[in-house]
């Protein structure tokens, strides 16, 4: 009876020996910044709502339970979403799978922004639990697309990157957010002070 030899090398272990091909870093990053900044813009569309917040409770006269429960809608779709969109990013790809949530996400932040002309907290809950759904498509394309272009020993370098590309995100509609509830003026644009519709939407 022959017991075979215990393997000394994971696959990984393989993997982190093989020279990357010439060009492969530069197209790496680009990669990487063009998909980061995209994967930022979806918590400017995520993190607009706390700025539009007092708007609603002024326009609408919604209460503090009511701004919750878009909120709570919101998670709740995003978690399940998560769930489900891990999956499915595996079977259509990383590339559909951002498109998807990309695309989705502008269109239902255009739609929150002209919604005023219902005006309801039914209508904007539905429309904000989209969005969560939508967004939760973000981290598992992101995460398909680019796990497989780092090797095991870079990974933490890929975490770290990831993580920045959130707080990029949160910094941008930080400091846009109060600018443009500020009001401004340019050429025959005029956005008038308070006015929470521009956060998500061009009004007219």
């Amino acid at each position: 009876m022959s017991i075979l030899p215990r393997a000394t090398h994971s696959c990984d272990d393989v993997i982190d020996t093989v020279k990357y091909p010439l060009g492969f870093r530069a197209r790496r990053g680009l990669n990487w910044f063009v998909i980061g900044l995209l994967y930022a813009s979806f918590y400017m569309c995520r993190y607009n709502f706390r700025f539009a917040t007092p708007g609603l409770v002024r326009d609408f006269g919604f209460s503090t339970f009511q701004i919750t429960g878009m909120l709570s809608a919101w998670s709740i779709a995003y978690g399940t979403g998560q769930l489900i969109n891990g999956l499915l990013a595996d079977r259509i790809g990383g590339k559909i799978a951002m498109l998807i949530g990309a695309a989705g996400t502008i269109i239902i932040n255009l739609i929150f922004g002209f919604a005023s002309f219902a005006g309801t907290f039914s209508i904007f809950a539905a429309i904000w639990l989209m969005n969560g759904y939508l967004q939760s498509f973000g981290t598992p394309g992101m995460v398909k697309m680019n796990a497989a272009c780092f090797r095991r020993t870079e990974r933490g370098t890929f975490t770290g990157i990831f993580g920045f590309m959130i707080q990029l995100g949160q910094f941008a509609i930080n400091n846009l957010a109060p600018v443009i509830l500020a009001g401004f003026t340019i050429g025959a644009w005029v956005v008038a002070k308070d006015d929470w519709h521009w956060l998500f939407a061009f009004r007219r």
